[in-house]
């Protein structure tokens, strides 16, 4: 008996051992819904175990509701270093493009952090040739420390393997059934490294809820290769180095079809190039049509209409795909139609490099429907490099295209490629190199028997414009040295305003002129950051200079000029260009609003004060040389004097060293045309900033930034920064003439701050804060809770706020408001009483003055009784102190399930049911996630609402009691009708709740210790015995 009791408790050691160390090597990412559709690897390539389980985390199409990411990060480096004690991570969650996140970043929370900085959280479109996923959102939290034991929520210290949360609210499911999948990508030190496929999050969109499913393989099916005929498309190597599909490329299946009732269904499944295997999930009983794409293959409707019933799945359905026309050709170099070498061409650092061709294929409308691609040179640093360079000795190039149709995110896989082919048809092809020109595009035809067909045709080399550009101080006077260095942008615009031609070359400091030349455009080649390079490579393309008049404008700037290139090629016309901010979308969609600052053309160095125009002519690699003046702008130099507000104001120290200074710059004409940022010192009262780059402080340091000029007018100076008021009126105001400084001296004064004690409440008692509570589940995995404070003014408008965190177990917690101190977020948005999120717009730094204020706090699972007061009645009042309390919410959590008679015939949980709970004209409303919900409630009786887009509406008039603090749970089962059961209310008092469960641990120990000392006094009973039977 002893021995069979040592064994058990030997096994339940080693289980718990086991369990000890089953924590997570690598980074993982889950999504809710989706826990029964597994993640992406899980069974492949048959997903034989996700056909029987996904219905149970199936969300409907067109549907609403929200997204739940599981993130549990380790200190793994992805390299075959050893692993640190700590490392800082970047998480990128790519989210398919038919997913709709509606109000963008105000709609996205997580445990991290509640910082909504864009360099804390952001949310943004990938550009349309993305190497990962291609016009996707990407959702990142950025500048999370994982260490392997410290944790500090307020300093975005996390300890590995405790898993925090990413949700995202009022999400729209894809109106096209599918399983759809996360791409995940974790950044460090730079680069990029994905956590593998096989680990991406899936979910399951269906258009209806007993769902069904068509799978099959994808072949090849030209008869003229017989021994190829019925092989799966993948990367297998066949006789003859033939591969159907090469690594990498993938392919897609698109089914439409009609219900009984005449509801229109769509569907879509990708598959890549390991096994050629699709399934198409979630779909609706209907009849369907079914098109097959593939990399190199034409794309192919199914011959018959496919048939499907509820809860029905249709296996091996194959499709034979046929290859797609190779449009092959053969591109000559010509100067007045004699051959000529392609040569080189020069980079922004002067070096020898070759030059690039991009093939175009275009229907006859001159649609691009096919092109020379990028290819992902470093995976990790996300660069791309042209596929097509041209040999400088030689005199001709050959290209092929065939595969590179519609670059998709969707493959399953970490990086995007290409998913389809080019029919038989009539098309276009167009070669673009710069300085050469191809006169006409040149017309490709392929019959229905037709695969290949090449085309010759020339690009013709073009002349050029040799600037030489002068530099003046002021005008009319003799050129003269810069003291500044730069970059100096030329551009050559056509009659319609579009930019045909431009260059960029770094100008040294004590340059009296420059000269350049402008053959066209060349953009791997004239740009300087990959990002750039790729955006342009969508929006423009490589040509040299036709025959005709041009205009030519200059700009110097003291920084990058890409981006000034880029919004000059995206937008076109200078007419059309938004001058400041930009509001282009690709460029908006890429960068940052602060980058898109860079993109101002109002304030270079130097000005060009008249309009040039030249021409060009026919004859070949000549150069057109021409020679104008542009004269230095203007400029000012302020000193910012710290005050108080008595009168005369008395200089004071600095009270927020090193926050952020702001200076805005607007016109005569009241517009914002450049900002100059500097901080406050922690020296002196007062520094001075110029608009040549220098800022001094008053022992003599000094740095420098981005210098600007201006021209000459009057503007109007309005400055920010934490904790000061700028008198309004009369506004600060300075003159300014080309190619001198002004100076005046700039007063600030110190700004009043507010105090603010919160305590904290549970059932109406002062008690301590606890997040590792159930109540305060989203956050029980980091070691504090988060707090916003927002300030608003007797009008109702957001004027200061602050956050912080409180740590556990703490009574109260004061927050000092100062006014807006780099803060990103319009008034908090809060979800389910529980989430509170901003828009992530940018305040204006600023500090408080004499006035009223209303003051809103923003704890998770708390909940303030109305607004605080406080009343500033002084200038010279420096602190005003408030105190206010918080209750604990009510927390009510449960399970949403449904019967699917179809199926299982047993209950199955509900994603996207809508829960609302009523307590008079009052409500809160949540959803739940494979089918668990949770709420937050004030104290009071509630009846419920819930609603699931494919089983309907139910109300139940229960009139659940909630009471502050308390825990409560109600499950909901959906047939036709909702019927609550076990329900039940259990209020907390502290810690009071693991009382139970000690308790019982306690009697658990005490028997089975009872139980050995039995065994073992029976043992030794035994062995007397024995041993007196053996005398």
């Amino acid at each position: 008996m002893w021995v069979l009791k040592k064994r058990s408790f030997t096994l339940l050691l080693l289980i718990a051992l086991v369990q000890i160390s089953l924590v997570n090597a690598f980074d993982t990412v889950d999504v809710s819904p989706g826990k029964y559709d597994y993640k992406l690897g899980e069974g492949f390539p048959n997903e034989d175990i996700v056909k029987l389980n996904y219905p149970n985390s199936t969300i409907l199409t067109n549907s609403t509701g929200e997204l739940l990411f599981n993130v549990t990060l380790t200190t793994y480096n992805y390299t075959s270093e050893e692993d640190t004690d700590s490392i800082r991570k970047s998480i990128s969650i790519y989210i398919p493009p038919e997913f709709t996140i509606n109000n963008g970043v105000e709609s996205v929370w997580t445990s991290y952090t509640n910082d909504y900085r864009p360099s804390s959280i952001s949310l943004f479109n990938a550009f349309s040739n993305d190497p990962i996923a291609p016009n996707w959102s990407i959702l990142s939290v950025s500048d999370l420390n994982i260490t392997k034991s410290d944790e500090d929520v307020k300093n975005r210290v996390f300890v590995e393997n405790k898993t925090q949360y990413i949700r995202i609210f009022n999400v729209t499911s894809p109106e096209v059934a599918g399983r759809y999948f996360f791409k995940i990508f974790i950044n460090l030190r730079g680069r990029t490294y994905s956590i593998g496929s096989n680990n991406f999050p899936t979910i399951v969109v269906s258009a209806a809820l007993n769902p069904s499913y068509v799978s099959g393989t994808i072949r090849y099916g030209d008869l003229g290769k017989p021994d190829l005929y019925g092989k799966p498309l993948d990367s297998t190597v066949h006789p003859d180095g033939i591969v159907l599909l090469p690594e990498g490329y993938g392919g897609k299946i698109y089914a439409e079809g009609t219900t009984a009732e005449g509801k229109k269904i769509q569907a879509q499944a990708y598959f890549n190039s390991t096994a050629g295997k699709y399934t198409l999930y979630g779909l609706a009983a209907a009849t369907y049509n079914i098109t097959v794409h593939a990399a190199g293959y034409y794309p192919k409707n199914f011959w018959y209409a496919v048939n499907v019933a509820p809860d029905q799945g249709v296996e091996h359905l194959d499709f034979y795909m046929n290859e797609g026309v190779n449009v092959t050709g053969t591109v000559f170099s010509k100067c007045q139609f004699e051959k000529t070498p392609w040569g080189y061409a020069y980079n922004l650092t002067g070096f020898q490099v070759r030059r690039v061709i991009k093939i175009d294929v275009t229907d006859i409308n001159e649609n691009i429907v096919a092109s020379s691609p990028l290819k992902l040179f470093d995976k990790t640093l996300l660069i791309f490099r042209p596929r097509d360079t041209l040999d400088p000795t030689s005199d001709n190039y050959n290209f092929s295209i065939k595969r590179e149709v519609l670059f998709d995110g969707h493959i399953p896989q970490d990086y995007a490629n290409y998913t389809s082919g080019l029919p038989p048809g009539d098309y276009y092809a167009k070669a673009h190199v710069a300085k050469h020109v191809q006169f006409e595009p040149t017309i490709v035809h392929f019959g229905n028997n037709t695969r290949d067909n090449h085309v010759i045709f020339d690009l013709h080399r073009t002349s050029h414009f040799k600037i030489t550009v002068h530099f003046q101080n002021e005008p009319g006077q003799n050129a003269a040295p810069t003291t500044i260095g730069g970059y100096l942008y030329l551009e050559v615009l056509d009659a319609t305003g579009a930019v045909v031609g431009f260059n960029v070359s770094k100008v040294p400091i004590g340059s009296s002129g420059f000269t350049m030349q402008v053959e066209g455009i060349d953009i791997w080649n004239r740009l300087m950051s990959d990002q750039g390079k790729r955006t342009a490579w969508v929006y423009s393309f490589d040509r040299g200079l036709l025959p005709g008049t041009y205009k030519i404008n200059a700009l110097f700037m003291n920084r990058t000029m890409d981006f000034i290139v880029l919004n000059s090629l995206i937008i076109g016309s200078p007419e059309l260009r938004a001058v400041y901010p930009t509001t282009a979308e690709p460029l908006t969609s890429a960068f940052s609003a602060r980058t898109l600052e860079l993109t101002n053309r109002e304030t270079p160095l130097y000005f060009q004060l008249m309009i040039i125009e030249a021409s060009i002519g026919e004859s070949c690699d000549s150069a057109v040389e021409l020679s104008f003046a542009i004269v230095l702008g203007g400029g000012f130099d302020i000193t910012i004097y710290s005050v108080d507000w008595q009168t005369p104001s008395i200089p004071k120290a600095w009270e927020h060293i090193g926050s952020e200074i702001r200076i805005d710059i607007l016109n005569s004409k009241n517009y914002l045309i450049d900002t100059i940022y500097a901080a406050q010192p922690s020296i002196g009262k007062s520094v001075s900033i110029s608009t040549f780059g220098e800022i001094l402080w008053e022992d003599g340091t000094n740095f420098f930034g981005r210098a600007l000029g201006l021209k000459s007018d009057s503007y109007i100076l309005r400055i920010y920064t934490l904790g000061y008021l700028q008198e309004s009126d009369p506004p600060t105001m300075i003159h300014v003439n080309f190619g001198a400084l002004s100076d005046t001296p700039i007063y600030l004064y110190r700004g009043s701050k507010i105090d603010l004690i919160l305590k904290f409440k549970t059932e109406q008692n002062f008690a301590t804060i606890d997040n590792k509570l159930l109540y305060a589940r989203p956050i029980n995995n980091i070691d504090a809770t988060p707090v916003r404070v927002e300030v608003f003014d007797e009008f109702g408008e957001f004027v200061a706020a602050n956050m912080t965190y409180v740590p556990r177990n703490t009574a109260d917690v004061q927050v000092t408001i100062y006014g807006f101190n780099n803060y990103y977020g319009n008034p908090r948005l809060l979800w389910t009483n529980f989430y509170d999120t901003t828009d992530g717009g940018r305040r204006l730094n600023s500090g408080l003055d004499v006035g009223k204020y209303q003051v809103r706090a923003s704890i998770p699972g708390y909940y303030q009784h109305g607004f605080i007061t406080a009343e500033i009645n002084s200038a010279n009042l420096r602190v005003v102190q408030v105190i206010g309390s918080l209750e604990r919410l009510g927390y009510l959590s449960g399970n949403v399930t449904w019967a699917n008679w179809l199926r299982t015939r047993q209950r199955q949980p509900l994603s996207w049911t809508s829960i609302t709970a009523y307590q008079g004209s009052s409500e809160v409303f949540t959803y739940s996630l494979d089918g668990f919900y949770e709420a937050w409630l004030t104290a009071g009786t509630y009846d419920f609402g819930v609603y699931h887009p494919g089983l309907g509406t139910q109300h139940l008039t229960y009139g659940l009691h909630v009471s502050w603090g308390s825990c409560s749970y109600i499950n909901f089962y959906m047939p036709s009708e909702i019927i609550p059961y076990e329900e039940e209310s259990i209020p907390e008092y502290g810690n009071t709740s693991i009382i139970p469960i000690m308790t019982l641990i306690f009697f658990l120990v005490m028997i089975l210790t009872w139980r050995f000392k039995l065994s073992k006094t029976r043992a030794l009973q035994k062995d007397k015995m024995s041993l007196s039977s053996a005398h």
